[in-house]
């Protein structure tokens, strides 16, 4: 049996509103891209940035990381004061985030957890962290480096030489912890 047409008028409605839901979810994400690549080439010409502005870029990104993942993502921040003026590489937190969302909360089957942490770690020494819940390093792969941990590899040793540290440390509650260690200057 057919749908009256007042029933289908009222069904059209719903999905009609689901539709302008998502075009307005859309819309909001199109606009929180166009704010992050702004921001992006705003600081493109810039080797190093205080720690502040970083966490400015990535609260950016990460909006629009939450509006795709919905429930399913939720990110702890841990940054002492003292160091958020810290100048830091440009763009060098987003390609850790990045990769933990790909490879840590995105698999995942239950809600995924990021935590960024910055200290001095002893004096004169900045300490970046970026850590996931996700299923963690295989135990029998030595941890590949893609193309954004390369580049951020890459981009310490230009900046830093030796001075620099960059690694990948397997947490024993599961999870990938990218570990970035580096001179602090202000």
């Amino acid at each position: 049996m057919g749908l009256v047409p007042s029933q289908r008028a009222g069904q059209m409605c719903a999905h009609s509103a689901g539709a302008v839901g998502a075009v307005d979810a859309a819309d909001a994400m199109l606009v929180r891209l166009a704010e992050l690549l702004r921001h992006a080439l705003d600081r493109s010409g810039r080797q190093l940035v205080s720690l502040r502005e970083e966490m400015a870029f990535l609260d950016r990104y990460l909006t629009l990381e939450q509006m795709r993942f919905g429930e399913r993502l939720s990110v702890s921040r841990e940054i002492a004061p003292e160091v958020l003026e810290a100048q830091v590489p440009n763009l060098i937190l987003q390609p850790l985030v990045e990769n933990a969302i790909k490879h840590g909360v995105e698999p995942l089957l239950v809600p995924g957890r990021i935590a960024i942490r910055a200290v001095e770690s002893s004096p004169g020494r900045l300490r970046l962290e970026v850590q996931d819940n996700g299923k963690g390093l295989d135990p029998d792969r030595s941890p590949g480096l893609g193309v954004g941990t390369s580049n951020t590899l890459a981009r310490l040793n230009q900046l830093y030489g030796s001075g620099a540290q960059f690694r990948l440390e397997a947490v024993p509650e599961g999870g990938v912890q990218a570990v970035v260690e580096m001179p602090l200057s202000r």
